[in-house]
């Protein structure tokens, strides 16, 4: 691209296109190849210039490229992270060391609050932004409504949200309680700076069921603080999951009273186990290509 005229890269044509995409055929990913064709794309359309991505020859030139793409540029869903593996590192743990504490604290949270490690953790030593980094002065709000203990977290920022959520972490009878793991963490780790992240820890030199199992999946998707329906990408054993909803739901429709077998909460669930079927035959689909 970088022999092309300056005057044909906007708007660019199919032929140039097609050449960009042959010479990065076999050496990226499907993704990397949707990535910078919707930078492509997100350049035209700040331009306000119209575009040939969906020309016949381009779609043909990048399905061809699809299939050129390296084997280990995709990898298969990985497994699920089950309360027994949370168990097994609770094993481990020693507690009244602060790094073990504040290490727990974040699997606990990350695991029971649907949260994204970016969104909770710091990636550097190098001072943190309170408009991005949750602090040790975050504004954490401990309730007991109707006998349920719960702990309210503000991100100030989120993957969904760049202004911020709330993180809702509720009293769970196991060993990787998110509340205690949280209580812990702040005891074992107190008198830290105001500034300093959530989960920092005092290094002390020489020491050192799905959660939702059962939860309507709105209720997930709003613990999650995900704006979309994205999240069911990364569902994993739904072949237990779907069963178990579709007969929660039925359940409940027979003890109010309301029987039938395509009744509206029949429907409802058909129509959900029918797109979470549709969105892996498109996943399996899309890597095939």
């Amino acid at each position: 691209m970088n022999k092309v005229p300056e005057e044909k890269w906007l708007p660019i044509d199919k032929t140039h296109l097609a050449c960009f995409i042959v010479d990065a055929a076999g050496s990226i990913g499907v993704s990397s190849f949707d990535n910078w064709l919707n930078g492509l794309q997100a350049w035209h359309g700040y331009h306000d210039v119209l575009w040939c991505r969906d020309d016949e020859f381009v779609q043909l030139t990048l399905k061809g490229a699809r299939k050129l793409a390296p084997h280990l540029s995709t990898h298969d869903p990985r497994p699920p992270v089950l309360i027994a593996h949370l168990n097994a590192i609770y094993d481990i743990m020693d507690f009244q060391n602060s790094y073990d504490a504040a290490c727990w604290a974040v699997v606990c949270t990350a695991f029971w609050g649907l949260a994204r490690l970016g969104e909770i953790t710091v990636t550097s030593l190098k001072p943190i932004d309170p408009t991005w980094n949750v602090q040790q002065k975050a504004l954490l709000t401990w309730n007991e409504d109707f006998g349920i203990k719960s702990i309210m977290v503000w991100l100030p920022w989120t993957k969904t949200s760049q202004w911020g959520a709330n993180l809702i972490l509720t009293y769970e009878e196991e060993l990787s309680c998110p509340f205690r793991a949280l209580q812990q963490h702040l005891s074992t780790n107190c008198d830290l700076l105001d500034e300093a992240p959530l989960f920092a820890f005092f290094l002390y030199w020489g020491n050192h069921p799905s959660p939702w199992e059962g939860t309507n999946p709105q209720m997930v998707q709003k613990l999650g603080c995900w704006s979309s329906d994205a999240f069911y990408l990364y569902w994993r054993n739904t072949q237990l999951i779907i069963p178990e909803h579709v007969h929660k739901a039925a359940a409940e429709r027979i003890e109010a009273g309301m029987v039938g077998y395509f009744d509206e909460v029949s429907v409802e669930a058909w129509k959900w186990w029918q797109e979470i079927q549709w969105g892996q035959k498109r996943r399996k689909e899309h890597r095939a290509e």
